[in-house]
């Protein structure tokens, strides 16, 4: 069944394609090609075009629109990472001197918007597309966005392998139908620290002068620096802690907590009917809430990296939420007519959204 056709949707489009025209954007170099206003002129022309585009090619069912705009930001950033982060340095949620100050990979908030649409599109695959092929898509579009994101190579990024691998693991575990016992989560401790491990042990094999930070870590590890390890750590957990003071990030996260319960509880719970008709939201929430939770505790971004992934995320409830909301209204109105056709209420005019 398409879409339907309220503004919400396309509302929701238009903040995936703002996060990725604010990178293309970055590739033209506007500082030096007609400033801000034609930089203005540029993001508000990606983002109509690419609403059309996703509306138009996401017809045939009613997420197609939503997964098709996830598809596009996970694309843009595994492509980046790959091609040497080029339309990461200096964009307006990358690095540059303000942002993040990084020369090489993924900032902390693109890993958040990466990690986030990866998530919810294998989420959204695994149901669109028949088993087992839906979960083997979405299992292979986790791993090359975590492979985007590790160190030593491309991403660059960690703290980001670290909060990624475990709720990555978790998703594919709970789309396999598996429950969740205290021994799973041990088990994703494990993989958090194992995959730390990993990403550290072949950036320290590296030649010295090729080394990322990881890798020199280890090395003052290993080298029984635990006083500059420590000097390390303190320096990070300050750098994180000072962001909570960040009031917009509080703005946005209760924003959107407060769109999912609104969602939950008004004209006939459209989120709830999603959960019912779209079984992989729920694993996929979960998964989701423990991505936000690492990413915050793991990197020196603080509160930034889950006000990221709820963005992202907010684009997706609102999406599925408006979705819905069209198809209860449409089975309601369907019902009513059906009564007063057969003269069980009297009739009165009834306005079709």
């Amino acid at each position: 069944m398409p879409s339907g056709c309220g503004s919400d949707e396309p509302l929701s489009l238009a903040l995936i394609g703002y996060l990725i025209a604010t990178y293309v954007a970055a590739l033209l170099h506007f500082d030096d090609h007609g400033g801000e206003i034609a930089f203005w002129f540029f993001v508000i022309g990606f983002v109509i075009a690419f609403v059309a585009v996703c509306e138009l090619a996401g017809r045939r069912s009613a997420l197609d629109a939503l997964m098709l705009a996830l598809a596009g930001l996970v694309l843009l950033h595994v492509a980046d990472s790959f091609g040497g982060a080029r339309a990461e340095f200096n964009s307006v949620f990358g690095n540059s001197a303000t942002v993040g100050i990084r020369f090489a990979g993924l900032g902390n908030l693109s890993f958040a918007q990466l990690a986030a649409a990866a998530l919810i599109l294998a989420g959204l695959l695994a149901w669109r597309v028949q088993t087992p092929r839906g979960l083997q898509l979405g299992i292979a579009i986790l791993a090359v966005s975590l492979l985007a994101l590790a160190p030593p190579i491309w991403g660059q990024k960690f703290g980001a392998v670290l909060s990624a691998t475990p709720a990555f693991v978790l998703l594919v575990w709970l789309l396999l139908g598996r429950a969740v016992r205290f021994r799973t989560v041990v088990a994703l401790g494990g993989v958090l620290v194992l995959s730390g491990v990993v990403v550290g042990v072949i950036d320290l094999l590296r030649p010295g002068s090729e080394q990322t930070h990881v890798g020199r870590f280890f090395d003052t590890i290993g080298g029984g620096g635990s006083s500059s390890t420590l000097t390390v750590i303190h320096r990070k957990a300050d750098e994180a802690i000072r962001t909570f003071g960040e009031l917009h990030w509080w703005v946005v996260i209760g924003a959107v907590i407060a769109a999912t319960v609104f969602l939950c509880m008004w004209r006939g719970a459209p989120l709830r009917v999603a959960a019912e008709r779209v079984p992989t939201l729920v694993p996929t929430g979960i998964a989701l809430v423990v991505l936000a939770v690492l990413g915050v505790a793991l990197n020196d971004s603080g509160i930034a990296v889950p006000g990221m992934m709820l963005t992202v995320a907010c684009a997706a409830i609102v999406y599925v939420g408006a979705v819905y909301l069209d198809h209860i209204d449409e089975s309601m109105l369907e019902q009513r007519e059906a009564l007063d056709r057969s003269g069980q209420i009297s009739r009165t005019p009834i306005v079709r959204r």
